[in-house]
């Protein structure tokens, strides 16, 4: 793969002028060269690595762009001039004029229509040790036209790209700004090379979404002509291949224009000891791709392998989790019968990062990881979606009464965002009553956004109560790639018997069809299988003899979808083809890069003290006991309090309070200044005391507001 490439030439001979031979040699065709080089540089690389010279680096990133203004497709326009070493003006052939020998390398991009040129030019006098870096650019190209699309079909839109051909060759338009960019960045605003190199990452990275967006127009035009879009398919484990099947099976009906890349995944790859439970080729499909439909898989209980879902949204980027949730009533029996709300789940963070840790004999933790970014990027998200839909409200699901910190942050960024969107309503409720909420009166709720846990076991309460889980699609949505599956899990006890209900990843397949901007294919199909469930043609676990009149299996509903291709539902709202989806390609591009337009600050921090938690189970667990041995430790840090599971149990402790083998000790200033050689100190007499520190946490003040919990009871 290109990132393994690119690691080989950073590891080998830290010089990115050595990438372009790298890259000659493995897949020139692909369209993410300069994503791929941005992401893949570690951060602090070129700071710890002098060697690498700036006009190695200036000239790998040009040749990269180079190659992929050349490669784009839909750049057929543009014309690369090679590379060449050239001559100063006035200077004598083999160097300059009374000075050490100058060498110069040219990246020359030509744009046919407007016959403007963008040069970075980079010079290296004595060698390399003085470094003189100027840009020439004639008239700045113009700009292309702006377009956006903010989701799924049952998300946000997708962004319609017009007739064929419509599509502005984004990269050749804007390549001349990005090289001015890059060139402003150096010409005379640092003299620090590392810091040059680090603005340089950022601004790429910064770009990007540039590219992605330029992947999801190629996408819509590809749905407006003869072209099929590739898609990364995975039939799954247990009802997966069946269900697959039928969808895929509606799709070809349908006239759906995909070319589908099918990829194994699941139980066959995770007993081939790949944990990830997907192989190499799998990835690389989907580097390709950039759109993943996938059916169910099995994950393997116990230790040693992990979720295939949650690393396939995390590895692609995947950060919002689409699920919406409509009753069908009176077709499909549900426990309410209005229904329609949009659950938007952060996708990325929460106790789903995956950081776990036995501590002791007794206990193991979970650590629940919550940011600024990745909470505002999926609230945007949210409330995009909201504002494209037409919904009036938006609410926000956290625990923040009692995880005062993490949800607390979750709840604080809702709110800042919540003040760019005047013209919706919001509001705050607490998980557990909003649970309950969901099951008994769901009317009440239109878009709901939560974080990754809460937003798992809300969706699958709501789906239950709409009528079935086997009926709900769900998208994952990123910046650069989406992934698209049914709610469900791999029910293997009921694999094989042609009974699972294939609405759920059907459901999902017209949401992908919607984001790719097939409009017309994903309506017809939603109304073909609303029609179904009018005339009563039921799977088996929506089958009710009072209400339905065949019970089919899992393909005899893909037939019965398939005959209704071209109706409309009589009863049910039917689907239609809107005029934005049409004209969503003249209105401004969504902007997610929350790390350069950070909605909230934070105060410096100051360093106050340190919790050390400590597996102890001497004289009886007394904490008693354990304080006095704390105290024998000289340190300028001060014994504060003593925890268990959170409880304070010194000072001033309960003999009734349950104790574990786990103990938070928190030392804190006295007066003096805390810095980190004041607590690896301590924590060297702690060892010495003979106990065993399994863990430190740092306490840090942010302004007056201290960015740590206090002990329940302290």
């Amino acid at each position: 793969m290109i990132r393994e490439k690119v690691d080989l030439a950073l590891q080998g001979r830290h010089m990115l002028s050595d990438l372009p031979a790298c890259l000659s040699e493995y897949d020139m065709s692909s369209r993410n060269h300069l994503m791929e080089l941005s992401q893949t540089i570690p951060r602090g690389y070129f700071a710890q690595h002098k060697s690498c010279k700036l006009e190695n680096l200036a000239f790998g990133i040009n040749f990269i762009l180079a190659t992929y203004i050349k490669e784009n497709p839909t750049n057929q326009a543009s014309q690369l001039q090679p590379y060449h070493h050239y001559q100063q003006p006035g200077a004598a052939a083999g160097g300059d004029t009374g000075s050490s020998p100058t060498r110069h390398r040219k990246c020359a991009c030509t744009h046919a229509n407007t016959q403007s040129h963008t040069y970075i030019e980079t010079s290296v006098k004595g060698g390399g040790r003085g470094t003189d870096t100027w840009m020439q650019s004639a008239p700045s190209l113009p700009p292309a036209p702006s377009a956006t699309f903010t989701g799924p079909g049952a998300g946000a839109g997708a962004a319609g790209a017009g007739a064929a051909g419509a599509v502005s060759p984004l990269w050749s338009d804007h390549s001349g700004e990005l090289l001015m960019a890059w060139s402003d960045l150096i010409v005379g605003k640092s003299k620090s090379e590392s810091k040059i190199m680090s603005a340089l990452i950022t601004r790429t990275r910064a770009i990007s979404a540039i590219a992605a967006h330029q992947r999801r127009l190629l996408s819509a035009a590809a749905a407006t002509s003869n072209e099929n879009v590739p898609v990364t398919v995975a039939h799954g484990d247990g009802i997966g291949p069946e269900i697959m099947d039928a969808t895929l099976k509606i799709l070809d009906a349908a006239g759906a224009r995909i070319s589908p890349e099918i990829i194994t995944i699941g139980e066959n790859i995770y007993k081939q000891g790949i944990t990830s439970g997907i192989s190499d080729e799998g990835w690389d499909s989907l580097e390709r791709t950039k759109l993943f439909l996938k059916a169910p898989i099995t994950t393997p209980l116990g230790g040693g392998v992990k979720s295939l879902n949650v690393t396939v949204r995390k590895t692609l980027g995947l950060y919002a989790n689409v699920r919406p949730v409509v009753s069908y009533h009176p077709f499909v029996p549900a426990l309410h019968k209005q229904m329609d709300m949009l659950i938007v789940r952060e996708n990325e963070e929460d106790c789903y990062a995956g950081i776990e840790h036995q501590q002791t004999s007794e206990v193991s933790q979970c650590i629940k990881l919550i940011t600024v970014p990745g909470t505002q990027r999926v609230c945007k998200y949210a409330f995009d979606l909201a504002r494209a839909h037409g919904r009036k409200k938006v609410t926000c699901i956290t625990k923040n009464n009692i995880m005062k910190i993490t949800d607390g942050m979750f709840a604080k960024v809702f709110d800042k965002m919540a003040s760019k969107y005047p013209d919706i309503e919001t509001e705050h409720r607490i998980v557990d009553i909003a649970t309950a909420q969901v099951a008994s009166k769901p009317h009440i709720f239109d878009v709901i956004v939560t974080l990754n846990l809460y937003g798992d076991i809300i969706s699958d309460v709501a789906a239950e109560v709409a009528g079935s889980v086997g009926l709900c699609g769900s998208a994952n949505i990123g910046e650069q790639a989406a992934m698209f599956e049914a709610v469900h899990g791999s029910a293997p006890d009921i694999a094989g018997k042609d009974i699972a209900n294939p609405g759920g990843l059907l459901n999902g397949a017209v949401m992908m069809l919607t984001h790719i901007g097939q409009h017309e294919t994903a309506v017809k199909i939603k109304n073909a299988f609303l029609a179904a469930l009018e005339d009563g043609i039921h799977t088996a676990d929506i089958y009710r003899p009072n209400t339905s009149k065949v019970k089919v299996g899992t393909m005899g509903f893909s037939d019965a979808v398939i005959e209704r291709l071209g109706v409309e539902p009589k009863i049910l709202r039917a689907e239609s083809v809107t005029a934005a989806d049409h004209t969503n390609n003249q209105q401004p591009l969504s902007h997610y890069d929350v790390l350069s337009d950070p909605i909230t600050t934070f105060p410096q921090k100051e360093l106050v003290g340190c919790d050390f938690f400590v597996d102890w189970q001497g004289d009886n667990r007394n904490p008693e006991t354990l304080a006095k041995v704390l105290q024998s430790c000289k340190s300028d840090l001060g014994l504060q309090m003593i925890s268990n599971r959170g409880v304070k149990v010194w000072p001033d402790g309960h003999d009734e309070t349950f104790k574990v083998n786990h103990w938070r000790c928190r030392f804190v200033g006295q007066g003096s200044t805390v810095n980190n050689k004041t607590i690896c100190d301590l924590m060297g007499q702690l060892n010495g005391a003979g106990l065993d520190v399994i863990k430190t946490e740092n306490l840090y003040n942010f302004g007056e507001e201290a960015g740590y919990s206090r002990g329940q009871g302290q």
